[in-house]
Formats: structure tokens, sequence, C-alpha cells
């Protein structure tokens, strides 16, 4: 089981992990760096916690920062790349050093390709748990922004030949 944070200051990943392990045995902390004054991460769990003790995590803080918990479920990859976002209504004078400001504080980033005519990009990581926590923080209202402008994350759709 797995549920994704978001704090409203930096906490460290020792204590994130002191925090959950009060509750339920952790297997594995991921955090980024502070980005835009919040941290997001995900906290991976040995067997899933029950309903009551995630309720009970509702209302954590570490150095007086609330701290949002919330179940994370990572989306079947039918037809998608687990490594690769698309990105829409990328700035026309965007370069690859912007976009990857935007995003590196989730993770490494392999590859950042921009279509500049259709003002798009596509970025492509080496771990997929950071694709996974970018396209999650994107369908749970988190705004991503490439130079001052709101830009649009999804998970990069290949097509099939037939």
């Amino acid at each position: 089981a797995v549920v994704s944070t978001q704090s409203t200051g930096y906490a460290s990943k020792q204590e994130i992990l002191e925090t959950f392990s009060e509750v339920a045995e952790v297997k594995d902390v991921a955090l980024t760096a502070l980005c835009c004054y919040n941290q997001f991460g995900l906290v991976t769990f040995q067997e899933a916690p029950s309903t009551e003790t995630l309720l009970h995590l509702k209302n954590v803080s570490i150095h007086r920062n609330l701290l949002t918990v919330q179940p994370f479920f990572k989306p079947p990859i039918i037809g998608h790349s687990e490594k690769k976002l698309f990105i829409k209504r990328v700035p026309a004078r965007a370069s690859k050093r912007d976009i990857e400001r935007c995003f590196d504080s989730f993770g490494s980033i392999k590859d950042i390709e921009i279509i500049r005519h259709k003002k798009c990009a596509f970025i492509e990581s080496f771990d997929t748990k950071v694709i996974a926590l970018i396209i999650h923080l994107s369908s749970n209202g988190v705004i991503f922004r490439v130079l001052g402008q709101n830009v649009f994350v999804e998970r990069f759709k290949f097509k099939v030949k037939s």
C-alpha cells in the first residue's frame, strides 16, 4: 500500500519515516526537493494500513507544517509509457532547462524533447516512481508552471501500429 504526502514545508526522509512508522511498518519513503513551498512524497508500507489508520494520519504535522496524506493508486499502464510524460501548452521560449527546473525536484530526468511548433514537450525519467508521482499530483490539482505559465501534464500514450 502506498500513500502520497504533501507538506507545506521541508521534512526529512527520516522524519517522515518516523512519523509513519508509528502507525504501520514502512517499506520505503521517496521525497521530492522543496518545490514552490511544498514537498511531495510517496510512502510505501509493508502491508496495507487500515482505513482508520489512514484517517489518523490526516492531521499529522512536522515542524508545524501540515502533512496532507491520501491513498496513492498507480493507474494501469495499458498503451502508456511508465517513464515518459507529455506536457501541453509549453511556452514558445521555454528551454529544456526551464522545463527541467519545473520537474527535476521529483527525481532525475533522463531526457526532454521540445516540439516548439506544437507547444508541447516529452519528458523521460529514469524512474517510474517519478512519472507516477507527477501524474498523481497533476490529477489531484497540483499546477505545474514553466516560465510562469501553467502547463498540462499527461502520461505519454504511444500509438500501436496495426
